[in-house]
């Protein structure tokens, strides 16, 4: 079905899946991971989209970086851990496009509703 109408329990098992493939294929066998969660997340993506690739980030960066979740040795730890240092910038590229994104919509959401109330 349609991504907008999943419950949120699909919506977090989907970006859930992503982490637990790139913990075991980034960055090695999966080296566009970060580019195409970008992707997914930015360049006219609807709501679901942004949160499933942001879900999938911060996910990814508290099981690496902290002691949530299973990384299967320290050294794939190190590895995933200068991966996503390595990444730093297009992740934030990616995070100010969400949120300039979001305010676009908050934006023309409360325009819509000042005309409406404006008749």
């Amino acid at each position: 079905g349609d991504l907008d109408t999943e419950p949120h329990l699909v919506r977090e098992s989907l970006a859930l899946l992503l982490v637990e493939l790139a913990k075991h294929e980034w960055p090695a066998r999966w080296p566009g991971m970060v580019k195409e969660l970008h992707a997914l997340g930015t360049a006219g993506a609807r709501a679901t989209q942004r949160q499933i690739a942001l879900v999938a980030l911060t996910q990814l960066i508290n099981e690496v970086c902290g002691e949530v979740g299973e990384i299967p040795t320290e050294e794939r730890r190190a590895e995933l851990s200068a991966a996503l240092s390595g990444a730093t910038e297009e992740m934030a590229g990616m995070l100010r496009e969400v949120w300039n994104a979001q305010m676009q919509a908050y934006a023309a959401a409360t325009s819509a509703a000042a005309a409406t109330v404006a008749q």
